[in-house]
Order: C-alpha cells, then sequence, then structure tokens
C-alpha cells in the first residue's frame, strides 16, 4: 500500500488530480456541447417539420382537400423520433391528428394559451419528450379577435432513442480517458522519481544538518537544470547564514554600546519632563481660574434668562435638557432642577390643535437640518399637569467659533390673548363681510338688469345674423329642389345628382349654424373622466381628413391623465384644426404644414395646433373670440368663442400666437397642478 505522507506519492497524486480534472472537464464540456448542437438539431427538425406542415395546411385548405392533410400528417408521423402530430383550433380541440382516434379532443397543455395569446412559437421538454406549438395562421378569426390566429401545429418527439444513444457515447469516452489516465499517471511517477524525488531527498538531509548547527553542510549539484540551480542556491545560502552569524556577533557588540547610551539620554529627559510638569502646574492653576469666570458669565446669563418675557429652554446635541427660563418652567409645569438632563420632547410635548396628534419637536428639525425652524399653526402645549396651552415658537442652532452645532435653544410664548384679540377681529370682520354681501347683492341685481338688457340687444343682432346665414343657404336649396324637379322630367341624372348634391351640402350648413348657435347659449354639464390626453388625442387626429398636400407632423409626449369631457374637447380642438386647414387653404402654395403637439408647461398641458398659413393681424386678433365676429364670408362668428367657453369650463384656455404671413399657432391649455394621478385612467377613444 503507498504511503501518501511521502513526497513522491503526493506529487504523482496531485498531478495525477490535475490531470483527470482536466480531463473530465473538458470530456464534459465536449459531452454538452455535442448534447446540445444534436438537441438543437432535433428541435430545428421539429420546427421545420410545423413550418412544412402549416404551409401544407394553407395550400390544401385553399382546395379544400381534408385526405391530402390528414396523409401529410400521418406521414410526417413516421419520420424518426417523431411521436404526434396534430393540428388543434384556438380552444385547442384536434382538427387533424395522426391517431384518427384522437381527433376531437382537447389539448391540455398550459403553453397553448401562451402561442395563440404570443402568437409565437414556443417549445418546451417534458421527460423524454420534446413538445413544439406553433400558431397556424389564417383570416378565419381576423375580424372577432383582431388576430389571424386560427389555431395551432403540435409536435411532440420522443427524445428517448436520442438520450440513450448520448449516454451511451458518454461511457464509451468516459472509460477510455479512465484507461488513459492510469498510464498516464504511471508514467509520471517514474519520471518524477528519477528527476525530483531523489535530489530533492538530498536537499532534505542536507536542510536538517544546516538547521543542527552545521554551518558546513553542502549540496553536491552536477545537473544543469532547475535541480541544479537549486542546489547551488542552497550551497550560497549556507554560506551566506555563516557569514550572518560573524555579524550577529559584531551587531550584539554594538547594540550594547548603544544601550548604555541610551540609557543616558533617558536620564536627560527625565529631568525635562519634570520641567514640563511644573509648567503644567502652572496652566492648571490658570484653568481653574478661567473656570470661575465662566461660571460667572453663566450666573449673568441666567439673570438675563429669567428677565426675557418669552419662555427659553436649551438642549444638547442629544436633545436632553440643559438650560430652562422661569416662563418656560411656567409653561410647561417643570421645573429646571426637574427638566435637567431629560429629553426634550418629555418636556416641550406638543400636538396640533385640530388633530391632537403630536407633531415632530424643533429640536429635531434644527439637529438634522442646522437652521432655525418654526412651529405650525395650531400648535398645543401639554404642560406637566395636562394644562393646554396654545404657543408659537422657534428654535435655532446654538453654534461654537467654528460652526459646530452644540445644541438647540427653543423660544415660545403663550399665545392665548394674542388668539383672543384675533377672534375679535375675525368677528368684526364677518360682520363688515355681511354689510358687503348685503351691498354687493344689491349690486349684482343691478347688474343682472343691466346683462338682461345687453342680452336682449345681442339676441336681436345675433337672430339677424342668424337669420341672414340661414337665409342664404335654405335659398340655394329652393333653388337645388326647382332644378331637380326639372331635371328628373327631363331625365337628366348628372344634373339632378349634382342639385341633389347641392342642396345637401346647404343644409348641413345650417346644421352647422344651429349647432354652434345651441352650444354658444347651451349651459355645458360637463361630466369629466381622466384620459390618457396623448392617446385620446391621437384616435382623434386619424379620424381628421387631412389633404395630401398638407405636411403633417405630430409630437406627443406628456403621458399623462387628466379629467377632461372628451366630446365638448373634441369639439374644440376639431374647430381649431378646422380653422388651421381652412387657412392652409386660403394661402395656398407648396409649403403648407400642420403641426399639432402636446407638452407641460409649469402647471397646465398644452395643446397646440400650429399652421404655416397667412397669419392673423394684430387688430383681428384682439376681436377674435368675440361672439358673432367672423372674417369669412360664411358662418355666424361663434366657433372661437364656443371652444374659449368650453376651455374655461375645463378650468382652463385658448391662447394665440400669430405672425402675419407666416402662421397661427392656437395652444389649448388645461391645469394639472391640481389633479391628483387617477386611479384607472381611460385610454379613451374617440366617441362618434
Amino acid at each position: 500500500m503507498l504511503k501518501t505522507t511521502s513526497l513522491r506519492n503526493k506529487i504523482i497524486l496531485y498531478i495525477s488530480s490535475v490531470a483527470i480534472v482536466f480531463l473530465a472537464a473538458g470530456i464534459y464540456a465536449n459531452l454538452k456541447a455535442d448534447f446540445r448542437i444534436q438537441y438543437e438539431n432535433v428541435t430545428a427538425k421539429a420546427n421545420a417539420l410545423a413550418d412544412e406542415i402549416g404551409y401544407a395546411f394553407e395550400v390544401l385548405t385553399i382546395h379544400e382537400d381534408d385526405y391530402s392533410l390528414r396523409r401529410v400528417v400521418e406521414q410526417t408521423a413516421t419520420i424518426e423520433l417523431v411521436e404526434e402530430v396534430g393540428i388543434t383550433d384556438r380552444k385547442g380541440r384536434y382538427l387533424v391528428h395522426n391517431r384518427q382516434g384522437r381527433v376531437g379532443e382537447s389539448m391540455a397543455h398550459p403553453l397553448l394559451a401562451r402561442v395563440i395569446e404570443e402568437e409565437r412559437r414556443h417549445v418546451s421538454v417534458e421527460a423524454d419528450k420534446l413538445v413544439v406549438i406553433q400558431p397556424l395562421h389564417g383570416e378565419a378569426y381576423l375580424a372577432r379577435y383582431r388576430s389571424d390566429v386560427i389555431g395551432s401545429i403540435v409536435i411532440v418527439m420522443d427524445l428517448a432513442p436520442f438520450n440513450a444513444r448520448m449516454r451511451q457515447r458518454a461511457l464509451v469516452i468516459s472509460l477510455a480517458t479512465i484507461a488513459f489516465v492510469a498510464l498516464l499517471g504511471l508514467c509520471l511517477g517514474v519520471v518524477v522519481n528519477q528527476l525530483i524525488i531523489r535530489p530533492v531527498g538530498a536537499l532534505s538531509v542536507a536542510t536538517k544538518q544546516l538547521t543542527d548547527g552545521n554551518w558546513e553542510a553542502r549540496v553536491a549539484h552536477k545537473r544543469q537544470d532547475e535541480i541544479g540551480d537549486l542546489a547551488f542556491s542552497f550551497n550560497f545560502m549556507a554560506g551566506a547564514v555563516a557569514e550572518r552569524e560573524e555579524r550577529l556577533r559584531i551587531q550584539k557588540e554594538e547594540i550594547q554600546q548603544a544601550n548604555n547610551e541610551l540609557e543616558r539620554r533617558v536620564a536627560e529627559r527625565t529631568a525635562e519632563l519634570v520641567q514640563t510638569a511644573e509648567q503644567l502646574r502652572r496652566e492648571l492653576v490658570l484653568r481653574k481660574r478661567t473656570e470661575a469666570s465662566l461660571r460667572e458669565s453663566e450666573e449673568r446669563l441666567s439673570v438675563t434668562l429669567s428677565s426675557i418675557g418669552d419662555a427659553v429652554i436649551a438642549t444638547g446635541v442629544a436633545g436632553e435638557v440643559t438650560l430652562m427660563n422661569p416662563v418656560a418652567e411656567q409653561l410647561t409645569g417643570w421645573t429646571r432642577s426637574e427638566a435637567y438632563g431629560r429629553d426634550s420632547q418629555e418636556i416641550f410635548n406638543i400636538v396640533n390643535e385640530e388633530t391632537g396628534i403630536r407633531v415632530e419637536s424643533p429640536v429635531e428639525k434644527v439637529l438634522r437640518r442646522g437652521i432655525v425652524v418654526g412651529l405650525a399653526n395650531h400648535t398645543i402645549l401639554i404642560s406637566k399637569n395636562g394644562v393646554k396651552i396654545p404657543i408659537d415658537d422657534s428654535g435655532a442652532p446654538i453654534r461654537d467659533d467654528k460652526g459646530n452645532v452644540l445644541g438647540v435653544v427653543l423660544i415660545f410664548r403663550d399665545v392665548t390673548e394674542k388668539r383672543r384679540s384675533r377672534k375679535a377681529l375675525k368677528e368684526y370682520s364677518e360682520r363688515l363681510e355681511e354689510m358687503v354681501a348685503s351691498r354687493t347683492k344689491e349690486l349684482r341685481d343691478a347688474q343682472k338688469e343691466l346683462v338682461r338688457k345687453e342680452r336682449l340687444a345681442a339676441l336681436g343682432q345675433l337672430t339677424a345674423t342668424v337669420a341672414h346665414e340661414i337665409r342664404n343657404p335654405l335659398g340655394t336649396v329652393r333653388t337645388s329642389i326647382f332644378s331637380l324637379s326639372e331635371n328628373i322630367e327631363r331625365n337628366e341624372k348628372k344634373r339632378v345628382d349634382r342639385a341633389l348634391l347641392l342642396a345637401e351640402r346647404n343644409i348641413l350648413r345650417c346644421d352647422r349654424i344651429i349647432t354652434e348657435l345651441l352650444d354658444f347659449t347651451r349651459q355645458k354639464n360637463l361630466k369629466k373622466r381622466p384620459v390618457k390626453i396623448d392617446s385620446w388625442l391621437e384616435h382623434l387626429l386619424a379620424e381628421q381628413t387631412i389633404p395630401e398636400e398638407i405636411e403633417y407632423k405630430l409630437a406627443l409626449d406628456t403621458g399623462v391623465s387628466v379629467p377632461v369631457d372628451t366630446e365638448y374637447l373634441r369639439r374644440a380642438v376639431v374647430n381649431v384644426i378646422a380653422n388651421a386647414l381652412q387657412a392652409l387653404e386660403e394661402k395656398g402654395g407648396t409649403e403648407m404644414g400642420l403641426t399639432v403637439r402636446t407638452t407641460i408647461a409649469g402647471e397646465r398641458i398644452e395643446i397646440g395646433v400650429a399652421d404655416t398659413g397667412p397669419g392673423i393681424s394684430d387688430d383681428i386678433r384682439e376681436k377674435i373670440f368675440e361672439p358673432l365676429f367672423s372674417t369669412k364670408s360664411i358662418g355666424v362668428g361663434l366657433g372661437l368663442s364656443i371652444v374659449e367657453d368650453i376651455m374655461a369650463e375645463h378650468d382652463g384656455g385658448v391662447e394665440i400666437e400669430s405672425e402675419s404671413g407666416k402662421g397661427t399657432e392656437v395652444v389649448l391649455w388645461l391645469p394639472v397642478a391640481k389633479q391628483r394621478p387617477a386611479t384607472n385612467p381611460i385610454d379613451d377613444t374617440i366617441v362618434k
């Protein structure tokens, strides 16, 4: 039996172990790579079979050749490793299977639902089975499910023969490796014994002699390799050790001389320390005098604090009470001796007057922030005996000459009398407000009468304008009807269609005028709900018809939800876009652009509609929001007035920036600062 403690056996074992580890690692990596390649080949084969069945299904379904489709499935199942081949519908029922008995059965596999939902192939390995499920595409369910996936293709491959071959191959390679390692270990043992073990043994003997004090121990060396270099180095080291022993003897003598010199210097240093001690005694006497002076200063400070009308509490860096004046003792109910060293929160117990919840101590705020802080309104101090006292206070840090915080000083006062005065002032203000309200009511009544008269005047102007605007299209409709009757008798179809189109266009014009009039006069009851403004606006713009000659840009990047009435906001946006398109048509030319953007500007969200039209002059811009004002030959001039009313109902507004000859931008803005985040914001579509 080998002795494992010998150097020879250890080296052989180490080398053999390293060789076995590296060979085993190489074999494992090779087998793993080979297995992965073989597995990928099997998976690729299954995927290719699924693609072929999908193509066959598409072609044969067009020709309604179910028999050929079953033959394709059955022939695919005869391929090596293929166990099952089937085609299912969206619910997992087999429509075609290589085993006719399974047609109509449901496939209960967890990946089926994911394949239908994600519309992509999934592969899974379960025991010795490789399952490939691929979506089957067609147009049958496109309208109903918004997807062209009508079912799936299922291929199950039996991996048992594949795994058995791989295990057999691994066993053969492992046995060959063991035989190779055994032969390699035997050869290494012989070589190592001749080249390393014997020379190292000689070095070991010489080393033992050297440790026993034989400084003349040497090793004979004739080889020119590393062992020879080691023997030469050992002999050189032995000579160096002998020389060092001689030097150590000389150094001991030198150390003895240095020790004598050191004792002399210690005696001199001791005399110097005696002198230093006398100097320290004098400094101690001076320090005591300074402390006495400091106590006198503290007494003067105490007298000063006692004379202050406000309560004062001083604390250390840990929040412990170090000083209180009499006013603070009176308000807190604690004496200075009782409070000394206690936590300031226990002495200065403050709560919110309205909620009764304890308020954060100003001492903690000052220590944390290092700045002067004050109490919020409605703060109550609860004294030791439970008395509640309304107070105002402030806290400031106590710093040394280097700016380090040494503690906190609290200054507070009883504001009971101040509150009584404030209450009396509030009662007086309320009586004054009642008098103002009474007078205001009289003024409002007078104003209502004036508004009523102005509305009657505006109604007369509005009636005349609407009558004029409606009379023109109605005249056109009457002429079209007359022309229609004449052309019907003559059987002229083109003129009949033209007359009908002209009549329909003018009827829609009348309807639009009446709608604008109702929007202007009707009270708006908004039904707001949270809406993702970017997606909502994108759906709205998709409904609009933008001429091809206009360059259209969309920049929606707010990502926020705001509560709006989508129908009213839709009217406002459509009105502004229609005005922009009309302005571009009036200008004409080749460079016509329309840009719609959304941005966050401070505490509001902006919807900007910019065109490169002719722009708006300053004199027209001043009147553009006035009811009944219009620069067009048709219309009653209520469009922008209605837009302004809608935005005002949303607590927003309308802004117009225009430069004559360069274009106009209309900005509809809504507030976002007051809005709380929506729990379930609605990605709203356009209500038609």
